[in-house]
């Protein structure tokens, strides 16, 4: 690891939670206009079979609601919708700036 990214980043057990937390928001922050294009060419998008495999496989309670946690860009709460256009879908992701794609 390169001397600059230690500081930046110290081991994961030096560091608080709060930080590492911290550190998180801070990366992805920083890849939302790359991050779904990379996830697709880094998994040969493999990624995009598993989502429609994921939302097929989703079975609703009589609320017919999906909290999608940790979204991100949203690509498995929107294949979920579209796969199922009569639940309501709601995803949070503590990094906006991934939401706001």
């Amino acid at each position: 690891m390169g001397k600059r990214l230690r500081e930046k980043y110290p081991p994961v057990k030096e560091v608080t939670d709060a930080d590492r937390i911290g550190m998180v928001r801070e990366i992805f922050s920083t890849v939302p206009a790359k991050y779904d294009f990379l996830n697709h060419f880094l998994s040969l998008r493999r990624d995009v079979a598993w989502r429609h495999f994921t939302a097929r496989k989703m079975r609703f309670f009589e609320t017919q609601r999906l909290l999608d946690v940790a979204t991100g860009t949203g690509d498995l709460a929107i294949d979920a919708a579209e796969t199922y256009p009569s639940i309501r879908v709601t995803g949070v992701d503590f990094v906006q700036e991934m939401m706001d794609l």
